[in-house]
Order: C-alpha cells, then sequence, then structure tokens
C-alpha cells in the first residue's frame, strides 16, 4: 500500500528486472517511465578474489554450490531432492549449502533421511569477504528459488568463473539465455534439475562456455556500468518533473 501511495507522485522508476518493472507497472507506474537497471555489484572485485583463491585451492570433488537464504521460498529442498538423483550416478558429487536460516534444521533432518549427511555440507554463515573463496570450490553454481526479484548470488557465480543453472522464477533470469550462457530450469521439475546439474558436472567443454559467457554477463552489472542506466533514468525523471 506504500507503493500505491509512492508511485503517483514519481516521476520516473527503477526495476532491477523485467520482471520488477512489470511489478511496478501492474501497481500504477506509467509504463512510459518505468526503467530497467540492474543491481549493482562489485563485479570486478569478486572476478580477482575468485581467480587468487582458486589457485590456493582446487576442490577435487564434483561441487555443487547454494549460496543463500534458508526459508521457504529458495527452494533448497528442491535442490536436496535433485542432489539425491545426482548421488547416485556421480560418487565424487557433493553439495555445499552456504547460508542460514529457520529451515536449516528441517532441511538437515531431510538430508539426513537419504543417507547423504556425507555427502551434503551445510556451511552456515559465511562472511562476505570469503564468498569468493566459495564460489571457487564449485564446479556448478545452482539457484532453486522460487520467488527472486534479482538473486544477485547468480551475478556473483558468473563472476567468479563458475557454471550457473538458474531458476526461472528469478528477476536475473531475464538476463540470462538458457542453453547458451546458463541453464534456466523450473526448479520444481527436480528431475531436469538433477539432469541439467548432471550435464555440466559431465560436460566440462559446456560449462567452460558458459563461464566464458557468464563473466561478461557479469560485468555489464559492475557498478560503472549500472551508473550510466542510473544517471539517464534520473535525468529523464529531471526533466518530467520541471516540465
Amino acid at each position: 500500500w506504500t507503493r500505491r501511495l509512492i508511485i503517483p507522485r514519481a516521476q520516473g522508476f527503477f526495476g532491477t528486472s523485467s520482471s520488477a518493472c512489470r511489478n511496478l507497472i501492474a501497481l500504477g507506474a506509467p509504463p512510459e517511465r518505468v526503467m530497467e537497471a540492474p543491481q549493482v555489484h562489485q563485479v570486478d572485485w569478486i572476478i580477482r578474489q575468485a581467480a587468487q583463491a582458486r589457485e590456493k585451492n582446487l576442490s577435487p570433488d564434483a561441487l555443487i554450490l547454494y549460496v543463500g537464504s534458508l526459508i521457504k521460498r529458495k527452494g533448497v529442498d528442491l535442490l536436496l531432492g535433485a542432489f539425491a538423483r545426482i548421488a547416485a550416478n556421480h560418487p565424487s558429487a557433493r553439495l555445499r549449502i552456504v547460508g542460514d536460516g529457520p529451515l536449516r534444521k528441517s532441511l538437515e533432518q531431510k538430508t539426513a533421511q537419504a543417507g547423504l549427511q556425507s555427502r551434503v555440507e551445510f556451511a552456515g554463515f559465511v562472511e562476505p569477504a570469503d564468498i569468493p573463496s566459495e564460489y571457487a570450490q564449485a564446479a556448478v553454481f545452482v539457484l532453486p528459488s522460487l520467488e527472486d526479484t534479482f538473486a544477485v548470488v547468480v551475478v556473483e557465480a558468473m563472476a567468479a568463473g563458475v557454471p550457473v543453472i538458474c531458476s526461472s522464477f528469478a528477476g536475473v533470469s531475464t538476463y540470462l539465455e538458457d542453453g547458451k550462457n546458463s541453464f534456466v530450469v523450473d526448479p520444481n521439475d527436480t528431475e531436469l534439475l538433477s539432469a541439467r546439474i548432471a550435464r555440466l558436472l559431465d560436460d566440462r567443454t559446456l560449462g567452460a562456455r558458459f563461464i566464458r559467457q557468464g563473466t561478461e554477463i557479469a560485468k555489464t552489472f559492475e557498478a560503472r556500468s549500472v551508473a550510466e542506466v542510473f544517471a539517464k533514468g534520473i535525468l529523464r525523471a529531471v526533466d518530467r518533473g520541471i516540465a
């Protein structure tokens, strides 16, 4: 309701993805005043830090990584279900879950019931300064969210040089192209999700292509690039206000 009070008074609107822009329009923003500007991140810093971490510590295993909160809308239970399929055919595969939240205990219980305690690690909260090191160990990054306005962790993973599997429900997915620079999937389809993970574990050539193109996509979210979009949008809004 606060957005409905604010929107009639604004001269311009920014959405971090096409879905966010559609939401603004649904709330009453005039379409001609809505501009898309991606969420900014320290991409260059992540690229450097991940490269340094990778030189120091190469993981011998096929590590699948998740980074984020352990809450219902993040879909981590779906990732666990997909990993159960992976584990049977990929003996070296491991799943590392970085983050904490109210569902941690139930997710740990689900892992135990599936007999995967030795293959799934709950790392808990990790300091932001250490996150690039987490990405540097991964063979695949998976975001199984059921709802995410943007999901900056996907940008982080691409910047760190990790092949990405992104939920189709995340705003950042609108910047991706399924099969070309990433896999974009409905995480509710755990059979497809596990097949996509297995594909990237088995096909390193495909993974290398995703890494190259993903890094270029990530660079468009660096502050300098996004600032130009914001500056143009602000000038347009100011011009409307003056007029």
